[in-house]
């Protein structure tokens, strides 16, 4: 995981990522198994920060795979201060934000009201860096097939039961088939501390929901949108906060690279 210089040079925020792409015979993780690699990314940038004050809250990362050899996980931190995050700049999060908010129409702040700097704006920006023709919506999608009509004599209504069956049986399989095509995308932090308990008490680190804009330690309806609703814009495979998080996962052959995320990026990191 490595500090990105650009952003912090575009708008003065602290964002930290990696890309890691795996080997041709490396695994699909599970969604445990994504969740324990997030964690990992988390605990290795907090040994590099310096300053708590600066220090991005979550970690987010997704897997996709874009063709048989072609498969990465892509790792992004919030973004601490700063300007404007990530996702107002790059245009597959913005596209998402845009899409969003005419559900965020009747709040007070029809916007993001993380200003879009969260872990998954960070990873949407990183996908259309390192897959622009591969949008995360257009991802697993399968096209409804038309059937013949059902024929009316008894053998062929048997007939008919019998390939409705058939074509239920495929119809999952495909369904199944879409879920692993899309892109599959978890956040990671420490677990909150709850009213009253002294700061910094927890250590323990759980997966989170995708935001829902609202601001923190208020359970108040939010005044503005959230990364709950982008989500279902850009068709994430969202891994559920319940997910146990793995003990281990082998990632086998890889190679880790920095792609920068501001507009004016250099490869120095």
């Amino acid at each position: 995981m490595q500090k990105d210089k650009s952003v912090q040079k575009q708008s003065g925020g602290t964002l930290y990522s990696s890309v890691i792409k795996l080997g041709p015979h490396s695994k699909r993780p599970k969604k445990g198994e994504l969740a324990k690699v997030a964690v990992e990314a988390h605990k290795q940038w907090k040994g590099k920060h310096v300053g708590n004050n600066r220090a991005p809250g979550v970690t987010t990362a997704e897997y996709f795979r874009a063709g048989k050899d072609d498969h990465k996980i892509l790792i992004s931190t919030s973004e601490k201060l700063g300007s404007e995050g990530v996702g107002k700049q790059q245009e597959q999060p913005k596209h998402y934000l845009e899409q969003s908010r005419p559900k965020w129409r009747n709040r007070k702040n029809p916007d993001h009201g993380h200003e879009a700097k969260c872990g998954e704006m960070g990873v949407m920006a990183l996908h259309g860096k390192c897959f622009p023709e591969k949008w995360p919506h257009d991802q697993g999608v399968t096209k409804q097939r038309k059937h013949k009509p059902k024929p009316q004599t008894k053998a062929g209504k048997r007939l008919s039961k019998k390939f409705k069956k058939q074509r239920t049986q495929k119809a999952k399989k495909e369904r199944a088939r879409a879920r692993k095509e899309k892109p599959m995308m978890v956040t990671v932090g420490l677990k909150g501390k709850k009213k009253g308990e002294q700061k910094g008490k927890h250590k323990e680190m759980i997966v989170h929901p995708p935001c829902t804009g609202a601001k923190p330690n208020t359970n108040n309806a939010p005044d503005s949108g959230g990364c709950n609703t982008v989500v279902r814009h850009s068709k994430h495979n969202i891994v559920h906060p319940t997910t146990p998080i793995a003990d281990s996962f082998d990632l086998g052959q890889f190679e880790t690279s920095h792609v920068p995320l501001g507009n004016e990026a250099s490869n120095d990191g």
